[in-house]
């Protein structure tokens, strides 16, 4: 198991006010936070407690921004980026940077670091390497987290634990998981259920194939609850489309998955 954190999934979405209430009535969330500082990327955006992880949901508010470009490209709302939490940020950035890792943007502040990565070395998929500084207990479900805003901790966990997985799709997902157990530091191994990097807190990068309903990149999610069918019922009710066991979110299901 690599010592690294699952720590926050971020969907890009046309309209950011939908996207949210949908996710909020399905799992049962408190009010997102606002990062004023991400207009730095063109984005506006909010950041969702699930337990001591989080989900992001952004919108473009330039044209030039590459998540608008990107939302172009699939043609409608999507997963967008993952991001992981280390221990050193800093030493995954200086080894991924001598094996010829493209790096896009970092982050180095005091009580924050991060190293995004170009979407070619993870297969499509905008990837982070983040840390905090000088947090001896990152591991904690409830450890500082800066991207969360300064209040988070003490607002309503919600109705979700945490993020149990994520699911990329591409054409060669032994392949696939093999480079981002390179870019990430982790072995990636093969299960029953295909190629899977496991995490900690019980979580997991799991790859398949693509197909015309999982194009090339998040493909899905899942998240620890206490009440499966509690999530689908909320959803109903809420007018949020369901697929099989998953609730939909910006494209994506999103499965509820009972905790441990």
């Amino acid at each position: 198991m690599a010592d690294l954190r699952l720590r926050q999934i971020a969907f890009a979405a046309h309209d950011m006010e939908r996207a949210e209430a949908e996710l909020r009535a399905a799992f049962g969330l408190p009010p997102g936070y606002n990062d004023p500082g991400i207009i730095h990327y063109g984005l506006r955006n909010t950041v969702l407690r699930t337990g001591g992880d989080f989900l992001e949901i952004v919108q473009p508010v330039r044209a030039e921004a590459s998540a608008a470009r990107y939302l172009a490209r699939r043609g409608g709302d999507a997963g967008y980026m993952v991001i992981f939490q280390a221990a050193d940020a800093l030493g995954h950035r200086e080894r991924t940077r001598a094996q010829g890792a493209a790096i896009v943007d970092v982050l180095d502040g005091a009580e924050h670091q991060a190293t995004h990565y170009h979407p070619r070395d993870f297969d499509g998929v905008l990837v982070s390497i983040d840390a905090a500084p000088g947090v001896a207990d990152w591991r904690r479900p409830d450890s500082f987290w800066h991207p969360a805003g300064p209040d988070w901790q003490a607002a309503d966990p919600g109705a979700v634990q945490g993020i149990a997985e994520v699911t990329i799709a591409s054409a060669d997902p032994a392949a696939t998981a093999a480079r981002w157990g390179r870019m990430i530091d982790a072995e990636a191994r093969e299960a029953a259920d295909g190629w899977r990097i496991d995490l900690l807190h019980d979580a997991a990068v799991r790859f398949v194939s693509a197909t015309n309903s999982a194009a090339p990149g998040i493909a899905a999610l899942a998240l620890y609850v206490g009440d499966p069918d509690a999530v689908r019922r909320r959803a109903e009710a809420a007018g949020v489309p369901i697929s099989g066991d998953a609730v939909m979110i910006c494209n994506v299901p999103v499965r509820p998955l009972a905790s441990a």
